[in-house]
């Protein structure tokens, strides 16, 4: 074999792995990066779960870069190798969305928003989902008819896409008027609470407060 063909064989072997290397995840991928892109820039115009190109480039960084170089809608797109492995590891995440190892579970929706049952009037749940996806969610309840209750939940875990789980506080405190007595704070561990999305406006949420575990439907409050 001669150089020339020596160094045109190496040259073939190279690529071969340099394409390779393009295609393949890396250990680097984040799924949550990938999912805020995604859903900041790509979700516009292909929806989540993702048509019309994305569904076809899981863990492929390198089709995705192919697509926005190709397609002149998207020439606008700036992103690096890194965070295009990002959202190839997210759009497989979707595909596949059993427990990644190394990253926390990335929920499907941004739950944000009051939260009732409509057959039951005067209790309810505000939601707030944070950029970093954890939630700080308020019940308003009643002890009893005239006892208003206020349970915290400040943080949780989700456990898989559409399910969020975390402890639960009761919470209590001075009036609102006069001096403010900070000495008249309360907060006390009651129990956990779990949501579960069962789409983008109705769930259920499962509580136990002091022993008592209740379960209710929940739809999201439609202005």
């Amino acid at each position: 074999m001669s150089v020339h063909e020596m160094l045109h064989r190496s040259i073939g072997v190279l690529t071969l792995i340099l394409g390779l290397a393009t295609a393949l995840p890396t250990a680097a991928q984040n799924v949550q990066n990938g999912s805020a892109i995604f859903n900041s820039i790509c979700v516009v115009c292909h929806g989540n779960p993702p048509v019309g190109g994305p569904e076809t480039a899981p863990n492929r960084p390198d089709l995705i870069r192919a697509a926005i170089q190709r397609v002149g809608a998207m020439s606008f797109i700036q992103l690096t190798n890194a965070q295009l492995a990002d959202v190839a590891a997210y759009i497989a995440f979707l595909q596949n969305p059993g427990p990644d190892p190394g990253q926390p579970t990335v929920p499907t929706l941004n739950y944000t928003d009051l939260w009732f049952d409509p057959s039951q009037p005067g209790w309810g749940i505000n939601v707030t989902q944070h950029v970093s996806n954890k939630i700080f969610s308020l019940f308003y309840l009643y002890e009893n008819p005239n006892k208003p209750m206020w349970i915290s939940l400040p943080d949780g875990t989700w456990t898989t896409p559409t399910s969020y789980t975390g402890d639960i506080y009761r919470v209590s405190g001075p009036p609102p008027t006069g001096a403010y007595d900070t000495s008249k704070v309360g907060v006390v561990k009651v129990g956990s609470a779990t949501f579960t999305f069962t789409t983008a406006t109705t769930g259920t949420l499962a509580y136990t407060i002091n022993g008592v575990t209740v379960t209710r439907a929940i739809t999201r409050f439609a202005f």
